[in-house]
């Protein structure tokens, strides 16, 4: 077993359960904790920290893991260890994000967008090089909060940003701002704070594609 101190930087919705991630502070690689499930979700008990809290946002944090656990475009992943404890060290100063942000002239492939999206997904070829990671930090130049009617009136929330002068428009899956936006009208909302960013994930595959997913949104 071995013990990696990361910053979290997405503790985001996975199916029934929860999507850790975060970069190492010693060497600033993504980490992905994944179960041993066959999707990789993390259950509560797994990732609740010893003080009885779930990891937060900034949270640095020391995360018991055993093997690497590489899937298709998701190479940062890890078996998180049974019956350990998370541990909470500190708390990241917000000043120091922007050390964090990935230097990316997009977010990995751009041209191919679903019904309501833009530009969130890419399709899944055996034979395409692989991304060195399947996890971004980024500053966005501009944020809205899309609230939208999905499929049997179920709203969905969706985040439209610009991106190096691109725009993108994706799924939301951070539970903080879910739950927020999913008392509020159809419509949309602009996020005015003047420092924002955003954890970017790349999602397992689904009809060919893999979709772009916002894991975690964090504004001062």
């Amino acid at each position: 077993m071995i013990h990696k101190e990361i910053v979290c930087l997405a503790n985001s919705r996975k199916y029934s359960g929860f999507c850790l991630a975060g970069k190492e502070i010693s060497t600033g690689l993504w980490i992905r904790p994944v179960s041993r499930q066959e999707n990789g979700q993390l259950s509560r008990r797994q990732i609740r920290c010893q003080n009885h809290l779930l990891p937060q946002p900034l949270d640095v944090i020391s995360v018991p893991l055993t093997t690497q656990a590489p899937h298709l475009y998701q190479k940062e992943n890890f078996f998180i260890a049974e019956r350990k404890k998370i541990i909470k060290n500190r708390i990241l100063s917000f000043s120091e994000l922007s050390n964090l942000c990935d230097d990316v002239p997009r977010l990995w492939i751009n041209g191919y967008s679903s019904y309501n999206g833009v530009n969130d997904r890419i399709p899944l070829k055996p034979t395409d090089e692989k991304p060195e990671s399947s996890l971004l930090l980024i500053k966005p130049e501009s944020l809205s909060i899309r609230v939208e009617e999905g499929y049997n009136s179920e709203k969905k929330i969706r985040a439209a940003f610009i991106f190096k002068g691109v725009s993108y428009k994706l799924v939301i899956t951070d539970p903080i701002f879910e739950k927020k936006y999913i008392s509020y009208k159809i419509g949309e909302y602009s996020i005015e704070n003047k420092e924002l960013f955003l954890c970017i994930s790349l999602g397992e595959p689904y009809n060919g594609y893999c979709y772009k997913l916002v894991a975690g949104i964090i504004c001062l």
